[in-house]
C-alpha cells in the first residue's frame, strides 16, 4: 500500500486509474464513510463535535492534496505514454476546478461552521442556557430557554430520576436543530405528552411534535420557519426539510400542514392559529384550568425580584399589581416561562414591557369605549411609522414575534410612543377594573364591522382578506401593514358610540 500511495503521488500510475479510481471513486467512498460515521457515532458534546469536524477537515485536505497532485503529475506523463493530449488537459482542468470548488466550500461553508462550533465549544453557546424544573409533584418536567447541546441528556437524567413524569412542558424560542431531534426521539421513547404554556418556536417545535398528546395553553403559540446555520443556505437544508416533513406526516400531522411548515424564511416566523393547528393534527387541544400543574410561588417571587431590579414596573403592570393580583401573577408566570435566567437585562426589560402590554390588552374588551379608542390611536401611529421604516416590523407587531423582533421595533419607534402606549393601557386597566362591563357581542357590532369591511374592500380589493392571516408565510409585509392600518383608521372615524364597542370586540381573545 505505501508503494501504491507513492506511485500515485509521483504520477507513475496510468491517468485512467489516477483520475477515476483514486480521484472520483475514492472521493465518493470517503464522503460516504464520513457521513456514515457521523450518523453512527453522533457526537453530542460541542467539543467532541468540533474535534470531529477538525479531524474530518484535515483528513479531507490531506486526501485532496494527494489526489490532485497525483492526477496532475499523471496527466503530465500521459503524453509520453502515448495518450491523447485532450485527456491530459481535461484531467488538469478538473483538478483546477476541484481546487476552486474546495476553496469555495471552505470560504462559504466550512470556515463559518467551524468558527461557530469553536465558539460554542470553548466560549459557551451564544444562545444561552436552558432551565429544567420538575413540577406537579413529579408528574411534569418544564423546560425553559434555548434548545442547546446537553439538553436531551439532562432531560434523560431527570426522567430516570423521576419516573412519574408524564408531560414535558416546553417554552422556548428555539435553538439547535440536532438537539431538538434528539429530544424528539427521547420524548417518543418515554411516551411523553408535550405542552407549551407560553410558546414553542423554531427548533423547539421539532421536539414538541414528538409528544402524544400535544397540548397548547390559552394564549400560547407555536412558531415555524426554515432552519438557519452559519455557512448553510436554505438549499443546503432541503434534505432536512424533506426528512422532517416525512416525520411529521408519520406522526399524525396532515400533509397539507407539513407542506407549509418550513415556508417562512429564517428571519420570519409563521404562527398558525389554534384552528389551523387543530386541523393540521399538530395539537390535541387547548388546556383547561387545573389540567396541568400551576407555577410555584417561590419561582414567581424570584421573577418579580429580577424585574424589580431593573426599576419601576411599567404603569399598566403596576396598576394590575395593585388592583388585579391574578392578572399580575399571570404576567409573572409568562415572564418565568420565557426563561429569564439566561437573558440580559435589556432582554428582560423588553419581555417585561411585552408582558405588561399583553396583560393590559386583555382588559380592552371590558374597558371604557374612550380608553379602547385612545389605545387604538397609539397603535395606528406605531403601525404607520413601522410601515414607512420596515414593513416587516409592522407585520411582527401585528402577529407577535421573538425578543429580537421587539428589540428592532423598540429601536424604530420614538420613546414618546412607548410612553403613550403605557398611558393608554393604564387607562384601559383602570376603566376595566372601575366598572364591570360585559365584552361586546358580535351582534351588537355587526353593522359597524360590516361598514368598515365594506369600505376596506372598496379601497384595498382582495388585499382586505389579509386581515385573516397577517403572519401566513409568503404574505407581503407592506400590503399587510397597509391593510391593518387602514382598517383601524376606518374604525376610528366612526362615531365614538360605534367605534368604541367595535374596537373592544376586536380585542377579544379568540382561539
Amino acid at each position: 500500500m505505501p508503494a501504491y500511495l507513492r506511485a500515485h503521488w509521483g504520477g507513475e500510475l496510468p491517468l485512467t486509474l489516477s483520475y477515476w479510481v483514486n480521484g472520483l471513486l475514492l472521493t465518493a467512498g470517503f464522503g460516504a464513510a464520513l457521513k456514515l460515521a457521523a450518523e453512527l457515532f453522533g457526537p453530542r458534546h460541542p467539543t467532541v463535535i468540533f474535534s470531529w469536524a477538525m479531524a474530518a477537515l484535515l483528513a479531507t485536505g490531506i486526501l485532496a492534496l494527494w489526489q490532485n497532485v497525483g492526477i496532475w503529475r499523471s496527466a503530465g506523463r500521459h503524453l509520453s505514454r502515448g495518450g491523447l493530449p485532450f485527456w491530459a488537459w481535461a484531467a488538469r482542468a478538473m483538478v483546477l476546478l476541484s481546487l476552486a470548488g474546495t476553496l469555495g466550500f471552505l470560504v462559504r461553508s466550512g470556515l463559518p461552521q467551524l468558527t461557530e462550533l469553536g465558539r460554542i465549544a470553548f466560549e459557551g453557546d451564544p444562545l444561552g442556557r436552558y432551565e429544567l424544573q420538575v413540577l406537579g409533584n413529579g408528574t411534569e418536567l418544564e423546560m425553559l430557554g434555548p434548545v442547546t447541546y446537553g439538553l436531551a441528556d439532562d432531560v434523560r437524567k431527570l426522567l430516570d430520576a423521576n419516573p412519574g413524569i408524564r408531560t414535558l412542558r416546553m417554552n422556548s424560542d428555539g435553538g439547535r436543530v440536532g438537539q431538538a431531534r434528539e429530544l424528539r426521539t427521547l420524548i417518543r421513547e418515554r411516551h411523553l405528552a408535550t405542552l407549551s404554556t407560553t410558546g414553542c418556536h423554531s427548533a423547539c417545535t421539532l421536539a414538541f411534535l414528538g409528544g402524544a398528546p400535544r397540548w397548547l395553553a390559552p394564549g400560547a403559540r407555536l412558531g415555524f420557519h426554515q432552519y438557519s446555520a452559519p455557512g448553510r443556505t436554505s438549499a443546503d437544508m432541503r434534505e432536512a426539510y424533506v426528512a422532517d416533513r416525512a416525520d411529521m406526516v408519520d406522526h399524525g400531522i396532515t400533509p397539507e400542514f407539513a407542506a407549509v411548515a418550513f415556508q417562512a424564511p429564517p428571519t420570519d416566523m409563521w404562527f398558525p392559529s389554534v384552528a389551523t393547528l387543530r386541523q393540521g393534527g399538530v395539537i390535541s387541544g387547548v388546556t383547561r384550568r387545573g389540567q396541568f400543574a400551576d407555577e410555584d410561588t417561590p419561582a414567581l417571587a424570584a421573577v418579580e425580584e429580577r424585574v424589580l431590579r431593573l426599576g419601576a414596573l411599567p404603569p399598566p403592570l403596576a396598576m394590575l399589581k395593585q388592583r388585579d393580583t391574578a392578572a399580575y401573577r399571570e404576567a409573572l408566570t409568562g415572564l418565568r416561562r420565557a426563561g429569564l435566567g439566561a437573558r440580559s437585562d435589556e432582554d428582560v426589560a423588553l419581555l417585561l414591557q411585552q408582558a405588561s402590554s399583553g396583560a393590559a390588552m386583555r382588559h380592552i374588551p371590558t374597558a371604557a369605549d374612550a380608553a379602547a379608542i385612545a389605545y387604538t390611536r397609539v397603535l395606528v401611529e406605531q403601525l404607520r411609522i413601522l410601515g414607512r421604516q420596515d414593513a416587516r416590523l409592522c407585520q411582527r407587531l401585528l402577529s407577535g414575534g421573538m425578543v429580537e423582533d421587539h428589540k428592532a421595533i423598540a429601536a424604530a419607534l420614538p420613546r414618546r410612543l412607548l410612553d403613550d402606549e403605557n398611558a393608554a393601557l393604564r387607562r384601559v386597566v383602570q376603566t376595566s377594573l372601575e366598572q364591570a362591563r360585559r365584552p361586546p357581542a358580535r351582534a351588537g357590532v355587526q353593522a359597524s364591522l360590516g361598514h368598515v369591511l365594506g369600505e376596506l374592500r372598496r379601497s384595498q380589493g382582495e388585499d382586505a382578506e389579509l386581515l385573516n392571516s397577517p403572519s401566513r408565510p409568503g404574505i407581503d409585509a407592506r400590503r399587510t401593514c397597509r391593510v391593518f392600518t387602514e382598517f383601524y383608521d376606518k374604525a376610528l372615524v366612526l362615531p365614538s358610540a360605534d367605534a368604541g364597542p367595535l374596537l373592544r370586540w376586536l380585542f377579544i381573545e379568540r382561539p
